[in-house]
């Protein structure tokens, strides 16, 4: 009960956020990294277009380096927003997020999640990507929800799978076997080819790209992986 109470005291969320962004920016500025982009993926992004990177829970904590690159080959350094679940550990990540530049959209598909969508298609509208974690914030862990399809469909944008991988890391117990990168590691960004939805899509043919994200997702982790021979 204690340890509840502490964590959601907002001196401790404001100093456990700055710690964290210190924290991957020293993983960052240390680790040798590399990327593999689909030539779709580059192609969408070239337009400079917003979109929606989809990404599994276990590998959110390579999304703040992956956006630099995405707004790399995007042309320019355009914003940032992130979904970011209203659950207990919520605002401790959007702490952290906002240390590193991407402004926090709180809210996900179990709770807030009409705020949520109508922030989300706000933020497209003023030129703003979006980060999606597709099965949060509390899993099952690799099940793709129903909402970053969703959000695909009314705000017009690709739906882009993305994940990292390290050789060097540790891995947690929880349930979404949170990946941890270790500074001074290798480590790899991976873009997978661009869904995209179509406005008047009806509920079969949304069922169907959540299966399809869900298996390209899959894929794209298993081949980052793979470049340091390890399976998560």
């Amino acid at each position: 009960m204690a340890r509840r109470r502490l964590v959601h005291r907002p001196w401790f969320v404001a100093t456990a956020g700055a710690l964290a962004a210190g924290y991957l920016r020293a993983v960052d500025a240390s680790g040798r990294w590399r990327e593999a982009f689909a030539p779709e993926a580059v192609a969408v992004l070239a337009r400079g277009d917003p979109v929606i990177a989809a990404v599994w829970h276990q590998r959110t904590l390579g999304v703040p380096r992956l956006w630099r690159r995405i707004q790399y080959r995007a042309g320019g350094d355009g914003p940032a927003s992130a979904i970011v679940s209203e659950h207990g550990d919520g605002e401790l990540i959007a702490q952290t997020l906002k240390r590193l530049g991407i402004a926090p959209i709180r809210g996900s598909t179990r709770r807030g999640g009409a705020r949520a969508a109508r922030l989300a298609r706000d933020a497209v509208a003023a030129g703003h990507s979006l980060a999606v974690v597709v099965d949060g914030p509390r899993g099952p862990h690799a099940h793709v929800h129903a909402g970053a399809p969703f959000l695909a469909k009314t705000t017009g944008c690709a739906l882009v799978p993305v994940t990292f991988a390290v050789a060097q890391g540790v891995q947690a117990r929880s349930w979404d076997r949170m990946l941890v990168p270790l500074p001074f590691t290798r480590g790899t960004y991976h873009v997978g080819p661009p869904l995209h939805v179509a406005a008047d899509a009806d509920r079969a043919e949304l069922e169907r790209v959540r299966l399809e994200l869900g298996r390209r997702l899959a894929a794209l982790n298993a081949a980052a992986d793979a470049t340091y021979g390890v399976e998560r």
